[in-house]
């Protein structure tokens, strides 16, 4: 399994600013549940996505008491924190999606959901919060290792190394392109719900929110 990269301000080969992408992943706190994970800045900045397992509990209640930390830089842990509350969630796709109820100071990028077909063995990055070294984010990078099929639906494959805590974060392409949100994994490969998948999602939600 492939190990945590050191992460660089800017990528010359493929134009990607993970330092830049890494203001707008998050550690979303679920305080009375006592877990998190990570998130992602989406649509117009103020909204949060992430796993509905990082927000419910084992028996699938939601989680009330929720808090979104935001960095100023990739090796800092969050300066900032900012209430949420649940607008909705999937649980069969185990997505999420949090409206903030208060903006940060330093307003965040949101990430583009866009997505598009991988190649075999294509570079796939993750950003998230993985609980190594404290509450600050960890890059690691895998390759896209095809698609695996479950009863909860279809799920990306990748050897990137994915711990508990990245739950909710983002995957990314070589050129910083949203891939999907990573979400547990099997044996050795990680799982990552697919750009598609998380498109539909946030259309079905934001419409009824």
């Amino acid at each position: 399994m492939s190990q945590p990269t050191s992460v660089q301000t800017g990528d010359e080969q493929t134009g990607a600013d993970w330092g830049a992408l890494a203001l707008s992943i998050v550690l979303v706190s679920a305080a009375d549940c006592e877990w998190g994970g990570s998130g992602t800045v989406v649509d117009d900045g103020g909204y949060v996505l992430t796993n509905a397992h990082v927000v419910q509990d084992d028996y699938g209640s939601r989680c009330s008491d929720l808090w979104v930390g935001f960095t100023d830089s990739f090796d800092r842990e969050p300066a900032e924190w900012v209430p949420a509350r649940l607008v909705g969630a999937d649980a069969v796709r185990d997505l999420a999606l949090l409206r903030l109820t208060e903006r940060p100071v330093r307003g965040r990028e949101p990430v583009r959901i866009d997505p598009r077909p991988l190649d075999p063995g294509e570079l796939i990055t993750v950003l998230g919060y993985p609980g190594a070294g404290g509450q600050r984010m960890t890059l690691t990078q895998g390759v896209y290792s095809g698609v695996i099929t479950t009863d909860d639906g279809d799920y990306i494959k990748t050897d990137a190394d994915l711990a508990k805590g990245n739950s909710g974060g983002a995957a990314f392409d070589s050129s910083g392109a949203f891939v999907g949100v990573p979400t547990g994994g099997v044996g050795e490969l990680g799982l990552v719900i697919s750009a598609a998948d998380v498109e539909r999602f946030l259309q079905r939600t934001l419409a009824a929110s």
